[in-house]
């Protein structure tokens, strides 16, 4: 009870799957194969659980991301905006068709990752602003 730190009286839970002790709002991720507190879900992208030791880092990670999607957006706006300006001459040592589809498919690709991080991003600071895990939320739905 000491070494616990529990309080008389105080329920606690044994996880089924791995066994252990398991601590208030956890719960057992079948990929990591244990118990983690205020887990969110399991990220494939950083190979561990967003949970409440990393869930800062997971918000910094998303927002970067983001960031880094608007700049390169940008970045490729002002590329094509001075491939027209110069008539294509000296705008990349590929033809002009080549270039608009690669400056095309980077539009497209900036598109779809910001897309992708600015939701979890959303969704994260939703979760923080609430005090309530994406895991906790859809058990209450």
């Amino acid at each position: 009870m000491e070494s616990l730190q529990l309080k008389p009286g105080e329920v606690i839970y044994k996880c089924p799957k791995c066994c252990c002790i398991k601590p208030e709002r956890a719960h057992h991720c079948s990929i990591c194969k244990r118990c983690i507190r205020k887990m969110d879900h399991h990220c494939p992208w950083v190979n561990n659980c967003v949970g409440e030791k990393n869930q800062r880092f997971f918000v910094l990670f998303t927002m970067y991301i983001a960031l880094s999607s608007v700049h390169a957006l940008i970045l490729c706006g002002f590329q094509f905006i001075s491939c027209v300006r110069g008539q294509w001459t000296e705008c990349s040592d590929f033809s002009p068709p080549i270039t608009v589809i690669l400056l095309i498919f980077l539009c497209l690709e900036g598109l779809l990752f910001f897309t992708f991080t600015a939701v979890m991003f959303g969704t994260q600071i939703h979760s923080i602003c609430n005090d309530e895990t994406e895991i906790e939320r859809l058990k209450s739905e």
